[in-house]
């Protein structure tokens, strides 16, 4: 199932309101058993995810499922060679329906099976790889590991990943996979996040506790995003087709930015998605037009917060329909239907500015307890084995 939490903050009637009417009108399973079956010569090593019994074999007991909620299986070669060219996979969910309907659905897969590990590296998908290691992590918490200890479980499995993938070349030779500039990326984001900060400033463990729950189940892409947020700038969404709808109901979204402070101007309107809420850092010297239309006013000045409510004084305007369909198609998108919106504005040191400019996990942050080093920093890390701890 699922749990939430909610701190005593003004948003969290809202918040409240909308993750209770989607939990009502969401469509689940109920009284749910989940197998695998799989090819001869292999084994399920480990189960990654929120289930309330294992019973023989791989049968998992799951009171209720929806289709934002995932397991993680973990399979080992038994055999020392396996002797054909398919490793196949059949799934099964037996279920009621809420409309007390008793069914099962069934899935079959077939993994096609190659001979030199090299064809294995060039076919890894860095998110599902990334979001593996996460959860062999908090399964580690969950078993009483210290933070430190699962940072640096984490920080090895990295590295043994990234050097096993990457070519053994001299250094003005080597250009990473892209898969493994995705996958370093992510796993940077996994170590920078608070969930794994030890710092007694940081340690709301109601918040983190919570949150490590909904990861442990998440589907791959929101878990990514907790960790390696969205980025976009939305002050020029009109310079093209952006924040718009094809004829076929397909959502184009503008250009994804760096995670970075480089990536920022003090005269540009930029939204951040971490997956659990939304961030909409106001520049300094934002085009009073832009205002006017936005928050119908001509000056930063003239209010002290601003709010969502104040948004969309023009609805005419086509950039803040844009912006409009950019903030709705994203929490569309969301296992709980709902994020908040926090709008900050450059300079005014409040802790909403401090959460969006915490999550620029390209650049190098100073935060007590936290894996201080810039993406640059990290990946130049991997390739040496002797570099610190975390």
């Amino acid at each position: 199932g699922d749990i939430h939490y909610y701190q005593d903050c003004p948003e969290r009637s809202q918040k409240f309101y909308f993750e209770f009417k989607n939990s009502l009108l969401r469509e689940y399973t109920w009284e749910s058993v989940f197998r695998i079956r799989h090819s001869g010569g292999w084994k399920v090593n480990a189960i990654y995810g929120n289930y309330s019994v294992r019973l023989a074999g791989n049968l998992l007991g799951v009171p209720n499922m929806d289709d934002t909620k995932s397991f993680i299986y973990e399979f080992e070669l038994e055999d020392e060679i396996y002797r054909f060219d398919i490793f196949y996979i059949q799934t099964a969910l037996l279920y009621t329906t809420s409309n007390g309907e008793r069914r099962i659905r069934v899935l079959n897969y077939g993994i096609p099976c190659v001979e030199t590990i090299e064809e294995i590296h060039a076919h890894i998908d860095p998110q599902v790889l990334g979001c593996s290691i996460l959860r062999q992590g908090l399964q580690k918490l969950y078993q009483g590991a210290l933070l430190a200890e699962v940072r640096n479980f984490i920080l090895s499995k990295t590295r043994l990943i990234y050097n096993e993938v990457c070519p053994k070349l001299p250094k003005t030779q080597v250009k990473s996979p892209e898969s493994m500039v995705t996958f370093s990326l992510l796993m940077l984001g996994i170590l920078k996040h608070s969930l794994f900060i030890d710092n007694p400033k940081e340690n709301n463990w109601d918040v983190k506790n919570a949150l490590r729950l909904k990861l442990n189940m998440l589907n791959v892409e929101e878990t990514c995003q907790v960790f390696v947020p969205y980025l976009f700038a939305v002050h020029n969404l009109t310079e093209g087709d952006f924040a718009t709808y094809t004829e076929s109901e397909e959502f184009i979204f503008p250009p994804l930015l760096s995670l970075s402070t480089s990536s920022l101007q003090s005269d540009g309107i930029f939204l951040m998605d971490d997956a659990c809420s939304l961030y909409l850092l106001v520049g300094s010297k934002v085009d009073p037009g832009i205002l006017k239309s936005l928050f119908g006013i001509n000056d930063l000045n003239e209010v002290e917060v601003l709010n969502e409510d104040m948004m969309y004084s023009n609805p005419e305007d086509p950039l803040v329909t844009r912006v409009h369909n950019l903030i709705s198609e994203l929490r569309s998108r969301k296992a709980d239907q709902y994020t908040h919106l926090y709008i900050v504005k450059e300079g005014q040191q409040l802790p909403a500015e401090w959460e969006f400019f915490v999550r620029l996990i390209e650049d190098k942050l100073n935060i007590p307890g936290s894996y201080n080093v810039s993406f640059y920093e990290f990946v130049e890390s991997l390739s040496q084995p002797s570099m610190h701890k975390v």
